[in-house]
């Protein structure tokens, strides 16, 4: 579908471009093989914390209005985010700027100022974001469920941090982790767009001039190079999910004055990169992830018990959850849940099997979902700038799409046998009571 550039330069780094046809944009995205689960456990938040920082100034661009207008100025889109496990950083823009915005780039990444009085504002910021998240009942409860579930492990990691740890932050705890984590080797570069552009014959020399290592090195004295090993073939061989990454607490219970009662629930799944990954998928989009999936017919549609009610599939390299959240009506929560729960339990006992039907309408869906993404510039750059860090290689969207389709219904039956019961489920519900 693309005829997709890739090569690991002598830096260490990898470098992916994505000609796409028809397009006078571009994307450029740089990722981090670093997130909050790789973070101190004194020092929750800093990933997150550092990713906001960079927009406060850099060496040549040394406050954040100077940085806006250089991007204002050319009409870019750019803006960063953080997970567990990476970090991203991208600017979006017309084509013909496509240089002017890897220089951008490596300003934002590489030389970000992290001045005291920088941080100290931003660290306001970022409790208030903290706040934000704790004010709204459902982000409140998937957060205490996760801190719940991992607890004892580096998933327990909340992303933003927690407001203690994040007052404890300072400039030179901030420079550490961009020393530690930012350095040429762990850092892949993404641009998708303009074919026209990207097949220039001078590009490649001119990116290796902007990122160049000579340039850069001085400011990373020492790094640490993250190696997540792919496969976990001999843990495979006795057990299909990982459940060291899981505590033993089953319900998390949480006391709020709301308005409904919000839920998650769900069982330890696969990691990323398993063979049966797009089986789980499939499964989860039958059960709960559009509109005419299972739960939202028979939770929202047939007993109106819930506004909003989805399954999703949370995965890392060690391991995966796949989960339901949902609001329910207050006075009804035990019937939302028990609803929730017999859908999964009646797939299993086979009262309620899957119809092939059904796992066409999923294949259907996830294909187009993956067909809908390919049609801008920045979809594209995370497609295959995620795939390669987190997987290890390239992995094209028509191969994500032959392996959905590949999958049988006695595969998806099978697996779901294996995750689902009663004795696995965690489950979490915050309410008045």
């Amino acid at each position: 579908m693309f005829n997709v550039i890739h090569q690991k330069l002598d830096s260490g780094s990898r470098l992916i471009m994505v000609p796409m046809s028809s397009l006078k944009s571009i994307t450029a995205l740089v990722l981090v093989n670093t997130g909050s689960r790789y973070e101190e456990s004194t020092k929750l938040g800093a990933a997150h914390l550092l990713e906001h920082l960079v927009f406060k100034g850099t060496k040549n661009y040394p406050d954040g209005y100077k940085l806006s207008i250089a991007l204002d100025s050319i009409g870019a889109s750019s803006n960063a985010f953080t997970s567990k496990e990476y970090t991203g950083f991208y600017v979006t823009a017309a084509s013909n700027h496509l240089e002017y915005c890897l220089k951008i780039l490596k300003e934002l990444v590489f030389f970000p100022l992290i001045r005291p009085h920088d941080v100290d504002s931003e660290k306001s910021v970022v409790i208030e974001e903290i706040k934000m998240y704790r004010d709204s009942p459902d982000d409140f409860i998937s957060d205490e469920y996760e801190q719940a579930i991992y607890r004892g492990t580096s998933l327990e990691h909340p992303i933003c941090g927690t407001i203690e740890s994040v007052q404890r932050q300072s400039a030179a705890s901030l420079r550490e982790f961009l020393q530690k984590w930012y350095g040429l080797e762990n850092i892949t570069l993404v641009i998708a767009g303009d074919e026209l552009e990207l097949n220039k014959p001078d590009l490649l020399k001119n990116i290796l001039k902007i990122f160049s290592e000579k340039d850069i090195a001085k400011t990373r004295s020492k790094n640490h190079v993250l190696n997540r090993a792919n496969g976990h073939q001999q843990r495979r061989q006795k057990f299909l999910t990982n459940n060291s990454l899981f505590s033993d607490e089953k319900l998390i219970k949480r006391q709020r004055p709301t308005e409904q009662a919000h839920v998650v629930l769900g069982w330890p799944a696969l990691e990323r990169d398993h063979p049966q990954r797009f089986a789980l998928n499939l499964l989860s989009t039958i059960m709960g992830g559009n509109r005419s999936s299972r739960l939202f017919y028979t939770v929202r549609e047939q007993a109106n018990l819930a506004y909003y009610v989805y399954s999703d599939v949370d995965q890392y390299h060690d391991g995966g959850l796949l989960g339901v959240s949902a609001g329910l009506n207050l006075e009804k929560k035990e019937e939302g849940i028990k609803l929730i729960t017999d859908e999964f339990m009646q797939l299993v006992d086979g009262t309620k099997p899957l119809s092939e039907a059904e796992l066409k309408r999923a294949k259907d869906y996830l294909t187009g979902r993956i067909y809908l993404g390919l049609e801008n510039s920045n979809s594209v750059a995370r497609h295959y700038g995620l795939s390669h860090l987190l997987y290890g290689r390239i992995e094209h969207p028509q191969e994500v799409v032959e392996g959905i389709n590949s999958v049988k219904l006695e595969q998806i039956e099978k697996l779901a046998k294996k995750l689902i019961s009663a004795k696995e489920m965690r489950l979490a519900v915050v309410s008045p009571d």
